[in-house]
């Protein structure tokens, strides 16, 4: 567990949010760097992330030590808790890793990243300005530690937003704004099922029900449903059989490594109850053809993953797959179904669009400023006299 907070002042300190001694105590910073602390942490992330409004099952506490315990080698922890009168009452899910940026290796600090987490943010459900101006103040008095803070797809309703680029400039940092990310869908289950099915394009019902009837001429077909964790663990070498036969494998990026499958097995082992989503098969002749595994996270179910045997392409196994889901779980527990993505196909079954954005910030050390000049100049090539990032003025409004 690394050293807390309120060190000797710091000479950067003088005149920045929250030193003047007006206002709002200053907050403690911890840092936590081991896995045996990070887990002890349990209730009192469970208890803040339920507060938080902008909560995802990716910041959930199950959800992060699973994805430590499967990929955190060759990384190093670096979760930041934020203290008021030594009551925990934010967190900073980071990790740290050297990757190259502009020809040259980056000491890179972040909250975890790989394709199994597709959105990033902090967790600040009590006094966010606050929390986001201790943690810069505390990447500056250890500014030599790090080189570069990145943030990718953080949702458009988290502080994060708001608040970071402030606290930056503050402390000395350069900062070009937030860059527009990935868009996610959510379908907030409103109504009931056949009132929803019906206001779906006629294309896309004529498509339900043709390929219903592919699917009911082959033989010996069947949905499957699974709610327990134990039967869902139970079908994972069969899910996983189905993928190394998808076209997903196919694809370098997209196919499970021994990591992946060791996460997707640790998940279902170690999230709460209340998180087990739900998996749905299709089997024909007691052969998997298709599968889809989801999760969730409060009132939200999340769709993880979509597996379809590449012979039964003529049925459309995601599309029977999605309203086969729908229609089991339009009436709860879950009020909302995040498609975890934004595609043609996603958008036929409605939603609202959830936008995030992205930004980077260079250390305020000789190494670091040179890294953000050539980011920069990078960009301008890139894009004539015009940098990639939004201006100022459209940061702002993302908060």
């Amino acid at each position: 567990m690394g050293q807390a907070s309120n060190p000797r002042p710091d000479p950067t300190d003088a005149g920045k949010p929250g030193h003047s001694g007006v206002g709002p105590a200053r907050l403690e910073v911890e840092e936590i760097r081991r896995l045996d602390d990070l887990i002890a942490l349990k209730d009192v992330w469970g208890r803040l992330l339920a507060d938080y409004p902008a909560q995802t099952l990716f910041l959930s506490h199950g959800y992060v030590c699973a994805w430590w315990r499967a990929f955190g080698a060759g990384k190093r922890l670096r979760v930041l808790l934020f203290r008021d009168g030594g009551r925990v009452i934010g967190i900073a899910p980071l990790m740290q890793r050297v990757q190259w940026q502009v020809g040259a290796p980056t000491r890179c600090l972040s909250p975890f990243r790989n394709k199994h987490i597709l959105r990033e943010d902090l967790i600040l459900p009590e006094r966010p300005k606050d929390c986001v101006e201790a943690m810069m103040g505390y990447l500056v008095r250890h500014r030599w530690q790090w080189d570069r803070l990145s943030f990718r797809n953080v949702p458009e309703h988290s502080p994060l937003p708001k608040e970071l680029l402030g606290a930056a400039r503050s402390y000395g940092l350069a900062v070009d704004g937030w860059a527009r990310g990935r868009i996610h869908r959510l379908l907030r289950m409103q109504g009931g099922f056949p009132e929803y099915l019906s206001a779906r394009s006629k294309s896309l019902r004529n498509e339900i029900r043709r390929y219903r009837r592919r699917l009911d001429g082959l033989e010996a077909t069947d949905y499957r449903y699974l709610a327990g964790r134990d039967e869902q663990l139970g079908v994972l070498d069969d899910v996983f059989d189905l993928e190394s036969r998808s076209w997903k494998a196919q694809t370098r990026n997209a196919a499970l490594s021994e990591a992946d499958r060791r996460f997707t097995r640790g998940l279902l082992r170690g999230l709460d109850d209340e998180q087990i989503g739900r998996t749905l098969l299709i089997t024909e002749r007691d052969r998997l053809i298709a599968a889809c595994f989801t999760l969730g996270q409060g009132e939200t179910l999340y769709g993880i993953t979509t597996y379809y045997d590449p012979e039964a392409a003529a049925i459309a196994p995601g599309t029977l797959m999605i309203k086969g889901l729908l229609g089991r779980i339009w009436d709860g527990p879950w009020r909302s179904l995040d498609f975890n993505g934004d595609t043609a196909f996603i958008r036929r079954w409605g939603g609202d669009e959830i936008v995030h954005y992205s930004t980077d910030l260079h250390a305020p050390t000789p190494y670091g400023r040179l890294l953000g000049a050539a980011w920069e100049l990078r960009a301008r090539r890139r894009n004539g006299t015009r940098s990639d990032r939004p201006s100022e003025q459209s940061s702002d409004s993302t908060g």
